[in-house]
Formats: C-alpha cells, structure tokens, sequence
C-alpha cells in the first residue's frame, strides 16, 4: 500500500493507492453529480481503467485499473495535466508524481483529451439546459 501528499493551494488532496486501484480526492466534485459524471465519464476512456466511481458526498474518484496496461503514476500524470479541463482545478496548483515525463507525443494526446472533456462537458450544459426548458 502506497499513500501519496499532493499539495494544494485551497486544500490538501489525499491520494490512497493499491495495485489496481486508486483513490484520489477533489472538493469539486462534492455536491456536483453533473461534475462527477463528466469526470467518471472522460476518465473511462483511458486506456486500461476497468471502471470509476465518483462519490458527491466525500468528493472521491476511484478508479479501478488495468495493472497490466497503465500504472498509478501515469492515471495520476494525466489527472495532474489534465485538471483544468476536467473542472477540478480552482484554487489549484497541478502537481505532477515524481518521475513524471511527458513526451510530445504524450503532450498532444493530452490536449485531445482536454478537447474531448470540455466538449462533453459543453453537451451536457447544453442537455441539462434543454431539459429544464
């Protein structure tokens, strides 16, 4: 079992790992199921990540992982990086794992998938919108 302190400028965020699973905290997410969606959703499509819970109540993200396809530390990169499109960065300070390296290649993959969530996240402004219309 692996514990990880990421700083934070609003708060500290604690992270709980085990092989397979990890569990990671963010005050946004409390009270905000349409947030916790677009964030459960945009996360499934991650190479090797088997399912995510988000929880409104505690403001955790579980995700369940692939051990085999992709580690903590990369799900925790790309958490890290992808933050601010996600609708988890305010009053925030990204905080990349130690270790991390980020390839150009890994950069522009990023950036379509910072792409793909705020379209997402747009579409389902739009639906909640629509329906309360």
């Amino acid at each position: 079992m692996m514990a990880i302190l990421v700083g934070d400028i609003s708060m500290t965020t604690y992270t709980h790992h085990i092989s397979g699973r990890l569990r990671t905290r963010y005050a946004q997410l409390k009270n905000n199921p349409a947030l916790a969606r677009n964030v459960t959703s945009a996360l499934k499509r991650i190479d090797g990540v088997l399912a995510v819970e988000a929880s409104t109540i505690t403001g955790s993200l579980l995700i369940h992982y692939d051990a085999g396809k992709t580690g903590s530390d990369a799900l925790l990169d790309t958490l890290y990086k992808s933050k601010r499109q996600l609708g988890l960065s305010q009053g925030t300070v990204p905080v990349a794992p130690a270790g991390a390296s980020v390839s150009i290649g890994q950069s522009l993959a990023d950036q379509a998938f910072g792409m793909v969530v705020e379209k997402l996240i747009e579409r389902s402004a739009y639906a909640l919108l629509a329906a309360l219309i």
